[in-house]
């Protein structure tokens, strides 16, 4: 038996001790116990035989406990609202770093999601599916690119004109990426200086932008970076599908949540529907179903929304790819 005191004490009448017959009782300061583990908390449990005194320690020990648990639980929305701001500004400027940096901010915010709801998974993989979308609008030739009027890297090197450089040295000036003196510079948009060899080799290696002030100068020579997240964005999707429609038949023959089953099986074939009919129509009409009015018309009739608009157009690369 256990009752408490005035004051954070527990009397505890413990089981009798060898040639007694009445029951010990003892009392047990819990602050103190508490304030004790708290100043020494390397020490251990008490190196003694008596019942009691260990006792003591388990609940003094299991009292800490609950404060740090309850600690951590108060820390939670603010860890959670840090780290949503964090990836809100990963975001930031996104189309001005290079596709290293965007594939890094990708694989962490595909950690901290994973970190923040670790048991929805299928929120993971809806959000990680709108960074995709948004990785793959950003780089598609035609979309975000042709509205910026942005040359490819051939055309670019094509119309970018050099001036030699004169003959004093004084008068010299570094080119921005290798700082060589001798070579003919090319006057970019952002009006900084650059030789025609340290552009180039910057395009092969996918550098879109000014190394100085970010500048969007031209896309890149091959479109391989907008397939290969354009056949992941598929895969995703198609995940993030199939664990709908798995959650939604496990709740059905639970039969605990039929309020909870229906928006599943809904939202499931609200993505198939569309998917079904962009692999329909691309395989009927080929590339060009894109810019004709039938295809434009369907994408915004039938699908309603850029959401299905940018997954067609990256369902069509991973397609036809």
């Amino acid at each position: 038996m256990s009752r408490r005191n005035a004051g954070n004490t527990l009397v505890m009448n413990h089981l009798p001790g060898e040639g007694t017959t009445l029951p010990t009782p003892v009392t047990y300061d819990i602050d103190a116990l508490t304030s004790s583990l708290k100043a020494n908390p390397s020490a251990g449990p008490p190196q003694a035989t008596n019942h009691a005194e260990l006792f003591g320690y388990y609940l003094a020990e299991s009292t800490l406990r609950v404060e740090r648990t309850h600690n951590i639980r108060c820390l939670n929305p603010h860890v959670a609202g840090v780290t949503i701001v964090l990836i809100g500004a990963l975001f930031m400027k996104w189309s001005l770093k290079t596709w290293p940096f965007r594939l890094a901010d990708l694989f962490m915010t595909a950690v901290c999601l994973v970190l923040l709801w670790p048991q929805q998974i299928y929120l993971t993989l809806l959000a990680s599916n709108i960074a995709i979308f948004y990785a793959v609008w950003t780089f598609l030739p035609g979309s975000c690119i042709a509205e910026a009027d942005v040359p490819s890297l051939a055309q670019f090197m094509d119309s970018v004109k050099t001036t030699p450089q004169p003959d004093g040295d004084e008068d010299r000036k570094n080119c921005i990426i290798c700082w060589d003196d001798s070579n003919e510079l090319a006057v970019l948009p952002c009006k900084h200086e650059a030789c025609k060899d340290c552009l180039q080799a910057i395009g092969n290696a996918n550098q879109t932008s000014c190394p100085l002030c970010r500048c969007p100068l031209f896309t890149t020579k091959s479109p391989r970076y907008s397939i290969l997240l354009a056949k992941s964005l598929v895969g995703l999707y198609a995940a993030s599908t199939l664990l709908h429609l798995l959650i939604a038949f496990h709740r059905y023959r639970r039969r605990e949540y039929w309020h909870a089953t229906w928006p599943l099986l809904l939202l499931a074939a609200s993505t198939l529907n569309p998917l079904y009919l962009t692999m329909r129509r691309i395989k009927n009409n080929g590339k060009d179903w894109w810019t004709q009015d039938a295809g434009t018309f369907f994408v915004k009739m039938n699908l309603a929304s850029t959401f299905f608009t940018i997954l067609s157009k990256c369902l069509e690369i991973g397609y036809l790819h």
